[in-house]
Parts: structure tokens; C-alpha cells; sequence
């Protein structure tokens, strides 16, 4: 049995990762690869013209291993945007270690003389960007995020995933999941429509909430996916209600949910929408999150109401 045989083109260019990314291109050797995978120059020149056809592959096999293809299908099928950015982000933060350092080279191979190492690497990096700005793209069509410039947006966020991971070498008080909490946070406050609601557009002081388990909450700074108002499908239509019109909202639960609105001027409506849209609020305890599939009821406290009770 040959070299050629026991050896696949994608053994030598995972290999030749390891040595890019630990030793850099100059100091990277053919035999450094070949010896340590226990064949010959011959076979890996029936795959590759040289060092830099090699350093080219590597390239562009680091935007199919920069989050594994194991997490890659649960990431697609999440709808909740929160969920989907952490998802992404703790991928990434886990296994950057094991390609920090090709990272490095790409970012060295945009100032390259070499017009076609240039080109390859300002192809990986908008690979990379790529399902970024797909997921913002969702964001903003689903009420997640304002009208932003995805590019922009999406090499920020890159940027912010390297950076992250270079802190979680350096830095043992934290873990890939509680960083990507810290990094959500700062992310939908950056691009999040209207941060924290004030008062006079929610409508209200204060809303009494009750969930689908029967526990009840008081909220303030309520907004749904960070909006002063409640968006849904109507008719053939969308139907958008500020907070501050709205008395009391029931919810039939599900992954489209039926939300009957009532006005405080007493007119009702029902409005279809996405069960993962989420209800954000301050509470006495602190910061509160749910999916609206998960609420069953919420009605509005009004301002002399809320006097009554010392606040």
C-alpha cells in the first residue's frame, strides 16, 4: 500500500494548520509535515505545488473548521436570535485555540505582496463574515435588530470573536458561555432598536405579568425584541400596536402564538405572531427575559395604580 493510499489531501492540510498556525510560514518546512505524518515529499506534491499552494488550502480549509460541523445544524435551526448568537459565539470561542494562529496568518496575508495570497485571504475572511451576515439579515427581519449595515456589522463582529478568544488565553475567570452572555449584551445594546423603553412609550409604569407555569411578575421597561410596540401578523397585513395603547395581552402559546390585544380604549384584536419574539423587562430582582410562547397573560398598571402601591 502506497503513501498515496494511506495519506487524504485534508491529513496534510490539517497538518500543515498545526505547523502554520504554532510555527508561521517561514519557519514551517515541507519535511516538518511530511515527517510527522510519516510520508514522503512526493505524495504531498501530487496534492500540492509547494509551500504556498499548501498555505493557500489551509486558508481556505479554516472556514469549514472554524465551527465545527457538529454544531452547525443545531445553529441553522435555532430561531431565537439570542440563542443562535451564543451558540455561534461559544463554538467559535472553543476552538480557537486550534486555529488562532492560521487566523493570524490570513490577517498577515492581506498586506501580502503576493496579489493571489491577498486575494485568498480577503476570500477566507468574507467566508468567515458570511453566516454573520445572514443572521443579522434574520435579525433585522424578525425585529431583533434595527436597519444596520450587515457588512459592517459582521466584520465588527468577527473582530469581536478574536479578540474574546485572545482574553479566554489570558483571563481564567471566565468560560466561552459566560462571555458570550457579556458579548450579547453589549451586542443588542449596540444594535438593539430602542435599548430600554422609557416609560411614556410602554404605555405604562408597570405590567403584571403571568406565565404559562401560573407565576406572576411585576415588570417595568417592557419592550418585545427590544421595540416600544407589539408587531404581528394581521389579516394579509402586519399590524404594529405602540405599548402604550394596549391595556392587556393574552397568549395562546406556540411557535406562531394567537395574541389577543385589547386597547385601553377597549377595542380587541387578535394578532399570529412568532412564539421565539422576546419580552424584555426590568423587574425589583433585576433583568428579565422570556420567550412570548411562555406568557400567558400581561396587564398594564396604570399610574395611579402604581401610586397606590408606593411606587
Amino acid at each position: 500500500m502506497n503513501d498515496r493510499s494511506l495519506i487524504k489531501k485534508q491529513d496534510i492540510i490539517d497538518k500543515a494548520i498545526e505547523f502554520f498556525s504554532k510555527n508561521g510560514i517561514a519557519e514551517t518546512k515541507i519535511e516538518d509535515i511530511t515527517n510527522t505524518l510519516g510520508i514522503g515529499k512526493g505524495t504531498l506534491y501530487l496534492y500540492f505545488k509547494g509551500k504556498k499552494d499548501l498555505l493557500l488550502h489551509c486558508i481556505e480549509r479554516l472556514t469549514t473548521i472554524i465551527i465545527p460541523k457538529e454544531i452547525w445544524l443545531d445553529i441553522r435551526e435555532e430561531t431565537n436570535y439570542k440563542l443562535r448568537f451564543e451558540k455561534r459565539l461559544v463554538a467559535f470561542l472553543k476552538v480557537y485555540p486550534t486555529f488562532c494562529g492560521i487566523l493570524n496568518l490570513i490577517n498577515q496575508s492581506l498586506e501580502s505582496k503576493d496579489l493571489a495570497l491577498a486575494k485568498k485571504a480577503g476570500e477566507a475572511y468574507r467566508l468567515l463574515a458570511g453566516p454573520l451576515m445572514k443572521d443579522l439579515r434574520w435579525a433585522i427581519k424578525h425585529g431583533w435588530a434595527r436597519d444596520i449595515d450587515q457588512d459592517v456589522i459582521a466584520f465588527i463582529m468577527l473582530g469581536l470573536g478574536e479578540g474574546l478568544g485572545n482574553m479566554l488565553k489570558i483571563d481564567p475567570r471566565y468560560t466561552p458561555e459566560r462571555v458570550a452572555e457579556i458579548a450579547w449584551d453589549f451586542m443588542i445594546n449596540g444594535i438593539g432598536l430602542s435599548g430600554k423603553v422609557k416609560p411614556d412609550e410602554a404605555g405604562s409604569i408597570y405590567w403584571e405579568l403571568s406565565d404559562a407555569g401560573n407565576n406572576s411578575l411585576r415588570i417595568y421597561n417592557l419592550s418585545f425584541n427590544g421595540r416600544s410596540f407589539l408587531t404581528g401578523d394581521f389579516g394579509r397585513g402586519e399590524l404594529q400596536i405602540p405599548l402604550r395603547n394596549i391595556a392587556s395581552i393574552s397568549v395562546q402559546g406556540g411557535e406562531t402564538s394567537s395574541v389577543s390585544v385589547v386597547t385601553k380604549n377597549g377595542k380587541p384584536v387578535t394578532l399570529m405572531i412568532d412564539g421565539n419574539t422576546q419580552l424584555l423587562a426590568e423587574t425589583e430582582f433585576g433583568r428579565y427575559e422570556i420567550p412570548l410562547r411562555q406568557v400567558a397573560q400581561l396587564e398594564a398598571v396604570s399610574e395611579d395604580q402604581s401610586a397606590e402601591v408606593g411606587t
